[in-house]
């Protein structure tokens, strides 16, 4: 048992008495002090959780700057790749100086498929486009394979492709109406896995039937002199876009640009792969547009 505790006010010369207090317990062994403070005891502050507002407050911070940061990743990745197939046409863009240099000719517009048992080769227009009726899920004609099979059968310019990269380039065939089947050549895509594409000035332009806006306007088909069995359509938009059965796939024939100083162009269709949607496609040299049709993009 502890002894009764005592207490007393302690003061020190005149003036008011002290405020502390002391007190003790006496034991046989041992004296023991406590002094409290002055005025009320002293507490340990509570930590104050976060209110509910705050806490969506932080989460709406962290959503919007995940979604910044989502954003400008997806604008550099494009903007990397848009530079990637610019860099591919410029390659493209120095084989047609090369070719022009052996040859003496402007860029190939045709290539010549040979006959079998030596018979006149049959002359393919390099068009960029689709046969006439064609539907709007069908691939495109390969314009860029068909030009470097142009150039293969030159001979002594094979190396005029090296600088493409490897991820961008692949030894390809075009088929052909000719007996002998197919012509060596090259199929050179964009970053986004679609096939670049050529225009040449002899058959630029729009041709076939487009969307005006309210409804699908007639307009020629393209009708190569050496082709007359065969018609094209370059048509932007050669379908009703609000059509209930289209889906991803329907895309424009081309672009319908029209080259700049009878000089041709080779182009990219974008991330979209339409080649319609002028606004995303990479251009080697931007071409003029259709006035029919630029209105309505």
């Amino acid at each position: 048992m502890h002894p009764p505790l005592r207490s007393g006010r302690i003061g020190v010369g005149p003036g008011p008495p002290a405020v502390a207090f002391v007190c003790w317990r006496v034991s046989e062994s041992q004296r023991e002090y406590t002094m409290p403070t002055t005025g009320a005891p002293s507490r340990r502050p509570r930590a104050r959780a976060f209110t509910l507002i705050e806490l969506l407050i932080v989460i709406g911070v962290l959503v919007i700057l995940i979604a910044l940061t989502i954003t400008i990743g997806t604008k550099i990745t494009a903007s990397g790749r848009a530079r990637a197939a610019a860099d591919t046409i410029r390659v493209l863009d120095g084989s047609v100086s090369e070719w022009s240099a052996q040859t003496g000719d402007p860029a190939p517009s045709k290539v010549l498929a040979p006959e079998a048992g030596g018979g006149d080769p049959i002359e393919q227009p390099i068009i960029d486009g689709r046969p006439e009726g064609a539907d709007p899920d069908e691939p495109a004609l390969p314009s860029v394979e068909m030009y470097t099979a142009a150039i293969l059968q030159e001979g002594g310019l094979e190396s005029v492709f090296s600088g493409v990269t490897s991820s961008w380039i692949a030894a390809a065939t075009v088929p052909t109406d000719a007996s002998n089947g197919a012509l060596p050549a090259y199929r050179l895509v964009d970053p986004w896995g679609n096939p670049l594409r050529y225009v040449h000035p002899v058959y630029d332009a729009g041709w076939g039937p487009y969307w005006d806006g309210n409804s699908l306007t007639s307009r020629p088909t393209l009708s190569p002199l050496d082709a007359t069995e065969d018609a094209y359509q370059r048509s932007w938009r050669p379908f009703d876009p609000n059509d209930t059965q289209r889906t991803s796939a329907w895309v424009g024939d081309a672009d319908e640009g029209v080259c700049v100083g009878n000089s041709p162009y080779f182009y990219s269709a974008g991330p979209d792969g339409d080649p319609g949607t002028i606004e995303d496609n990479v251009y080697s040299s931007v071409p003029d547009f259709p006035v029919d049709t630029a209105r309505v993009r």
